[in-house]
């Protein structure tokens, strides 16, 4: 009877040894699960962040390619204005040549003129241009 009792409380000690190792492991396992879904967790929160920031990374790259489309519009303003400056300062020499050229004539007719004593008034210009070999002119009648 002894040693059944001394065999029980064996069995009895080493099951108690058993169930605090089991309940130890048990502990340890739902640390790591814990630790496992913490992780997990941590996981999904950074693939948040990265989806924000790959967002944020493509409103940048929009952002810095329409700056860069508004830069060359604007140089091609610029440039487009300095041909026009350009554009406009040859046709003012065009206008002033043209004005001279107006200007001999009209010296040019007033000698005439003045030469064969005709009154100004008596004198009729046609400025409605005619062909004549390719060139164009006004017509002056009296």
């Amino acid at each position: 009877k002894q040693r059944l009792t001394s065999a029980n409380r064996n069995l009895t000690a080493s099951l108690q040894q058993f169930r605090l190792e089991q309940g130890t492991k048990d502990a340890q396992l739902r640390e790591e699960r814990q630790e496992k879904q913490s992780l997990v967790a941590r996981v999904e929160q950074l693939r948040v962040e990265q989806g924000v920031k790959d967002a944020q990374l493509a409103r940048f790259d929009e952002v810095d390619r329409a700056r860069a489309t508004a830069e060359a519009n604007c140089q091609i303003a610029v440039e487009a204005g300095a041909a026009a400056e350009r554009d406009k300062q040859r046709l003012e020499r065009q206008l002033e040549n043209l004005r001279r050229s107006r200007d001999g004539l009209q010296q040019q007719l007033d000698q005439f003129l003045t030469m064969f004593a005709i009154p100004l008034d008596e004198v009729k210009i046609d400025m409605r241009r005619k062909k004549l070999g390719g060139g164009s002119y006004g017509e002056v009648r009296l």
